[in-house]
């Protein structure tokens, strides 16, 4: 007490007695740390990695996104612009080289595209005028002319029941803005008032039955342009007396003149090949048939019933003809007829 010094109540370890004293951490302590430093920075980057992830794929979407958008632009472009530009300037060539069919297709095909309606139009008009050789050519539509109707493919009908035109039927060239590109199946079936029939140059088949039946008709004209008759097309029209056939038949279907009693002789063109049966089953009057070099085939009873057949002229051989009627049947030829061949 009496020596003077000041006592130390820190316990002797110079710091002040409210400081708290320092505490070393263990190694567990330590590691516990690090660990969780470590685990903080690993998240930090896979956040960091998957926000990249997720940047790309964005961009990336984004990316096609704008591919597509463009390949879509290009596609209404190259379907509303590009590509009627080119196929108006083909069908303007195709009009120019006057074929005006395949010209008319296009126009066609391109609806309200430009003046398209009335070039396609012109393409009817100027094909009529092209296969009749004719400046003049028919033309109808249904107001002035109700009785006929055509379908989308050019295919024209007829109804007896509202006609109020006289015995020779005039079928147009073109029809409400179409060509006239065949005749229905029974068009003109039993259409008795008929006594003469004009067929245009751009019908290229007659159907069945057409004109079944028109016991009126006295003659016929086929045009060049038709390359079928269809079955029965003729059968039982017992006034007709005469036919001209074109030079573009191919195909004589089954009965195609059956029972034209009054037709008294048939020269075919050169091109077909077969005589189907029944063709001119009955034909009661008629004295000559002609035949091309070029049929291959006379179908059963063809010309069965043509009692009065007095000539048949084939322009191949006399063999050729003989072996084709000997192969089908009731083709037994009138004891007076004659084979005329150009070969032996």
């Amino acid at each position: 007490m009496g020596s003077g010094k000041d006592i130390n109540t820190s316990g002797g370890n110079g710091k002040d007695a409210g400081e708290t004293p320092r505490r070393h951490l263990s190694s567990a302590e330590r590691q516990a740390i690090y660990r969780e430093n470590a685990e903080g920075r690993a998240g930090t980057e896979a956040a960091k990695k998957r926000k990249k992830r997720i940047m790309t794929v964005l961009l990336a979407a984004a990316a096609a996104l704008l591919v597509i958008a463009a390949a879509v632009g290009a596609a209404k472009l190259e379907k509303n612009v590009w590509r009627p530009a080119r196929q108006y300037r083909k069908a303007e060539e195709l009009y120019a080289a006057t074929d005006y069919l395949a010209a008319y297709e296009i126009y066609n095909s391109l609806g309200n595209y430009r003046d398209c309606p009335g070039k396609a139009s012109s393409c009817i008009l100027e094909n009529a005028r092209k296969v009749t050789g004719r400046t003049e050519v028919t033309v109808g539509d249904s107001r002035t002319m109700p009785w006929f109707s055509i379908d989308g493919d050019g295919v024209l009908s007829f109804n007896k029941d509202i006609y109020r035109g006289g015995e020779h039927v005039i079928i147009p060239d073109v029809f409400d803005g179409k060509a006239v590109r065949a005749i229905a199946d029974k068009a003109f079936f039993w259409a008795e008032f008929m006594t003469s029939v004009e067929i245009p140059a751009s019908v290229t088949k007659i159907g069945e039955r057409s004109f079944f039946s028109c016991t009126g008709l006295v003659s016929v004209t086929i045009p060049d342009s038709v390359a079928e008759i269809g079955e029965s097309a003729f059968a039982d029209c017992v006034r007709l007396e005469e036919v001209r056939f074109g030079s573009g038949l191919r195909k004589l279907t089954v009965r195609a003149f059956k029972g034209c009693y009054s037709l008294k002789s048939a020269d075919l063109p050169e091109g077909l090949t077969v005589l189907e049966s029944r063709t001119f089953i009955s034909c009661l009057s008629m004295t000559e048939l002609r035949l091309p070099s070029t049929l291959t085939s006379v179908g059963n009873s063809a010309i069965a019933g043509c009692d009065s057949l007095k000539k048949i002229v084939f322009a191949g051989s006399k063999a050729k003809l003989e072996s084709m009627l000997a192969s089908s049947q009731e083709n037994t030829l009138p004891e007076e007829c004659e084979i005329e061949a150009a070969q032996p």
